[in-house]
């Protein structure tokens, strides 16, 4: 198997904004290739911690460091304005010397946020659209369902051509197509390698089918992982997040569950069976980490984005994130950086 392009970063599980300025100029110094950020308002239990703007972050991280590409996983389309989010990634592809990976997804609760109507999907592909028409052409004519920008203009460029590579989060079967037809790369979660191999098959024949090269796509996993030194140790750290990520996947519109072949929805942690785990987490021994991690390799993933969930978490200094990512580096990441 050849590993050679496959690249690692970590996750911010968001501790002080002064410990995760620290936390990612560790991880460059240790060896991954970049460093990701959530777009909420807060992290929910077990974590309960509030999340900084995911840009404006990522913009003192850009400052701070000098290698690490700069991902979000991912913007909520449902929080902002298109143009003015394009406005905003040009701006920083341009202090970071382009080294911004847009992670977008169509997001959650709208009506949190003003909206009087949902519309999910179509929302976020218009979010793609105008972003790509403001950096691609000199002037955008844009008349969708929701958004409309007769004449706009974006004069500041970003450093990335033709842009800064836009990497959806999302699963349901017109999204997978919409990505193969204008995205540029895949970010899914909470899936396991069939699925994540079947997904991806389909974002490459719809890009096939529009014309485009499937090799200049990006398929990027995040992943949520946890390494001991017993397969138990690994799996009883991660169970409390594991779970709460699966049910507010199993929350309308998603119904994760069914995807996983399970007909009832989990509403509480304990509903989560645990084999659920086993298929679409990483966790356990070393060894183990890496077993799973080649099997999403063979899947398709060229860059994983790792939610590091160690024995501090949320952390209590940017100590405790440097070193459990620190180990995981040396334990499972450099397997296949050598």
């Amino acid at each position: 198997m050849n590993n050679d392009d496959v690249q690692f970063g970590v996750v911010i599980l968001n501790g002080t904004i002064q410990q995760d300025l620290i936390f990612s100029a560790a991880a460059e110094k240790i060896g991954y290739d970049s460093v990701w950020i959530y777009d909420h308002n807060y992290l929910p239990e077990p974590l309960n911690v509030g999340c900084p703007e995911a840009m404006t972050l990522l913009t003192a991280i850009a400052m701070n460091t000098k290698r690490l590409k700069l991902g979000t996983c991912v913007i909520d389309a449902g929080r902002r304005n298109p143009a003015t989010l394009a406005q905003v990634v040009s701006t920083l592809d341009i202090i970071s010397n382009g080294r911004v990976l847009l992670g977008i997804g169509a997001g959650g609760n709208y009506s949190s946020y003003g909206h009087t109507e949902h519309r999910r999907y179509t929302r976020l592909r218009e979010n793609i659209e105008v972003m790509k028409g403001l950096w691609m052409e000199p002037t955008l004519d844009f008349h969708g369902k929701i958004y409309t920008y007769p004449g706009m203009r974006l004069k500041m460029k970003p450093i990335q051509k033709p842009n800064p590579p836009i990497l959806v989060g999302a699963h349901g079967p017109r999204s997978l197509k919409m990505i193969g037809q204008i995205g540029d790369g895949w970010l899914p979660n909470k899936v396991t390698p069939q699925t994540y191999e079947e997904g991806w098959a389909k974002i490459s024949d719809s890009a096939k089918a529009s014309g485009r090269k499937v090799e200049q796509l990006l398929p990027t996993h995040l992943a949520f992982t946890s390494m001991a030194e017993d397969y138990n140790t690994a799996k009883k750290t991660l169970t409390p997040i594991a779970n709460l990520v699966m049910v507010n996947a199993s929350r309308p519109p998603l119904h994760f569950h069914r995807r996983m072949g399970y007909p009832k929805q989990w509403i509480d942690p304990e509903d989560v069976p645990s084999e659920v785990l086993d298929r679409a987490f990483i966790f356990g021994t070393p060894d183990q980490c890496i077993s799973k991690m080649e099997k999403f390799i063979i899947a398709g993933v060229k860059h994983f984005a790792l939610c590091v969930v160690g024995k501090s978490v949320p952390w209590r200094s940017a100590e405790d994130g440097i070193e459990e990512i620190r180990l995981y580096y040396e334990r499972v990441v450099s397997y296949f950086k050598t």
